[in-house]
């Protein structure tokens, strides 16, 4: 909790300070993303992905071009070297008479442990790693790594160690040497994220390279803001994963002024001004798709850098999301604010994994029918009343029911009252579409009957407990904030419970007439049943989700 108080307070206090920005001379890249490990090492699904993904924003919002660009997919430690190699040519034709410092941008995403980066089958030690970086003829060098473990690189001889959330805000980034940021410390993991179908830290960096870092709003983000940035919404996004993750920096740099990555008013992206405070889930092409951004806007507008494209931008509430379609244009800029939006239930993100919060309690409240199936059956009005839970994996209920009814004997010559009183609980799985969400599960339940003839006061036929084992089939669609309307339906077959008197009763009704009596006027009216029965029930109503 002090961590995260001291965060705020030095975004705060870097909000406030007017800085030098360092604009750099040249700026070179070498990205290398590897699935594949050594041998034990199981295939990461999204490792060359994220180094495709950091080229493009680097090339489309940095001062990165093609020519000064080395993206190695699938690699060897050999190929990422000579790659290494190939670009410090470069370089050193650009450096004499350049006035601005050249920059160095080594990007990796892969297996890796504490002394070195899994290329394949190959090894690049952090040694052999930094010693090129060292020698290189730019004056300003760094270096990202996303692996686990990564943290190993910074207990390197020649960099001095920062704290994570120490990070110095006032004008310290350099105009020479050397900064490491890793996606994790020595001994922790790195994680893979299926819903931003990117690891945690290279997702939230891109985020943070996009304008979700831009603390003052200047339309630059520097690598003091994008480390701040990356930081904050690891930590968050790992509090789901079996262990925290905490990147980590490091530098060894001289000089003045913030080192300034990214551009947000470049040519060839669109503008997406977000005015109102929130976290934004932004999805590219699929509203169902991976997210493409995830932003937090606080009380300032934040203008994002995106590529031209269709998006699907969900804000998430207390309890409600509201849902977004934006066509963006290169070239122009958009405020979200000026687009309509449709309102979804925030149960709907719970149940896909989404929220920030791992539940959605919830009221219930049906009204319905339902009957034995079979000879003499009736319907009978039914009432249920409950509260729900939604969670990621499945959604449960508790539920009680009440329902009075009649039956009469198959020859109409007697009736029977009843009333029954039920204690159920439902386990549900949710399918959800845009307007309408369709639930299938099942029903348990345990009901108290208690049984009396038509027009015989004082004389029971039975009372007890029943078991039922049920279908429950429901659609449920959304009204305003947090109600939902309910239709529930199923069949339900009954095993019989323990009689509460054994039978008959024994009383004698108001004119002295003994059961014996009682029993005979009723001799051909439905007896109860001491087999397994069949019913069929349906209701309707809110639920109310808070």
């Amino acid at each position: 909790m002090k961590s995260r108080i001291f965060i705020i307070f030095m975004v705060w206090v870097s909000s406030m300070l007017v800085v030098c920005e360092l604009y750099a001379g040249e700026v070179y890249l070498v990205a290398a993303g590897n699935n594949l490990g050594i041998a034990g090492e199981s295939a990461l699904q999204y490792a060359e992905k994220d180094a495709a993904r950091f080229v493009e924003v680097m090339q489309t919002l940095g001062e990165v071009s093609p020519r000064n660009t080395r993206l190695m997919l699938g690699k060897t430690a050999l190929d990422v070297q000579k790659a290494l190699l190939d670009i410090d040519l470069l370089v050193q034709d650009k450096k004499l008479g350049s006035e601005r410092p050249n920059v160095l941008l080594v990007y990796y995403s892969g297996h890796a442990d504490a002394e070195g980066l899994h290329l394949g089958h190959t090894v690049m030690t952090y040694h052999m790693l930094k010693e090129r970086l060292l020698s290189s003829a730019a004056q300003i060098r760094i270096l990202f790594i996303d692996s686990c473990r990564s943290g190993g690189v910074t207990r390197l001889k020649g960099a001095s160690y920062l704290p994570s959330v120490g990070v110095d805000i006032k004008s310290r980034v350099a105009t020479e040497g050397l900064a490491i940021i890793t996606s994790s410390t020595a001994g922790e993991d790195s994680h893979e994220s299926d819903r931003h179908a990117a690891s945690l830290f290279s997702h939230h960096l891109i985020n943070a390279l996009r304008g979700a870092a831009d603390v003052n709003r200047d339309d630059r983000v520097t690598l003091n803001e994008a480390y701040h940035y990356t930081y904050q919404q690891t930590l968050r996004s790992s509090e789901r994963t079996a262990s925290l993750q905490h990147p980590s920096f490091q530098y060894d740099l001289k000089g003045n002024g913030e080192l300034v990555l990214t551009r947000q008013d470049r040519a060839g992206v669109a503008d997406l001004l977000i005015q109102k405070p929130g976290l934004y889930l932004i999805a590219r092409d699929d509203r169902d798709g991976a997210i493409f951004a995830e932003v937090s806007v606080g009380g300032r507008e934040l203008r994002l850098a995106l590529p031209q494209s269709v998006y699907y931008i969900k804000r998430r509430g207390r309890r409600i999301y509201h849902e977004y379609k934006v066509e963006l244009s290169a070239g122009k800029t958009y405020r979200l604010s000026d687009h309509s939006f449709t309102t979804q239930q925030y149960a709907h993100l719970v149940r896909k994994g989404e929220g920030e919060s791992s539940y959605a309690p919830g009221l219930l409240l049906l009204g319905g029918t339902a009957a034995d199936i079979g000879p003499g059956g009736r319907w009978a009005p039914n009432l249920i009343v409950g509260t729900s839970l939604d969670l990621s994996w499945m959604s449960f209920s508790l539920r009680g029911r009440f329902n009075p009814g009649s039956t009469t004997s198959s020859e109409k010559l007697a009736g029977i009252e009843h009333s029954e009183y039920g204690l159920g609980l439902a386990a549900q799985r949710y399918i959800d579409f845009r307007w309408l969400s369709l639930s299938f599960g099942v029903l348990l339940e345990a009901s108290y009957r208690d049984y009396s003839p038509s027009g015989t006061e004082g004389v029971r036929i039975s009372d007890g407990w029943r078991y039922g084992l049920g279908g429950l089939l429901g659609a449920e669609k959304h009204l305003q904030g947090g109600l939902s309307l309910l239709l529930e339906a199923g069949p339900m077959i009954w095993f019989p419970g323990a009689s509460g008197d054994g039978g008959a009763s024994a009383s004698a009704n108001a004119d002295g007439e003994t059961n014996a009596s009682a029993d005979a006027k009723t001799s051909d009216a439905t007896a109860l049943p001491d087999s397994r029965q069949f019913m069929f029930w349906a209701a309707l109503g809110l639920i109310w989700r808070f």
